[in-house]
């Protein structure tokens, strides 16, 4: 039994950090993105898009 949750925990790790590598590498795209193209996509990919909703685009000043 301690074999199959080593095992079960191993291949949630795996996934958690498949997804954390994803998540990163998507945000790092998404901060070279100009801020009306980035509305633009959340637009076209985002069914419940609100148009009133904020949308906060940090940018580097420096």
């Amino acid at each position: 039994m301690l074999t199959f949750e080593l095992i079960v925990i191993l291949i949630a790790a795996l996934a958690t950090g498949g997804l954390m590598v994803n998540w990163a590498g998507l945000a790092r795209a998404m901060a070279q993105l100009s801020p009306s193209t980035y509305v633009e996509l959340h637009q076209s990919t985002n069914r419940t898009f609100d148009p009133y909703m904020p949308i906060v685009v940090g940018r580097d000043c420096s």
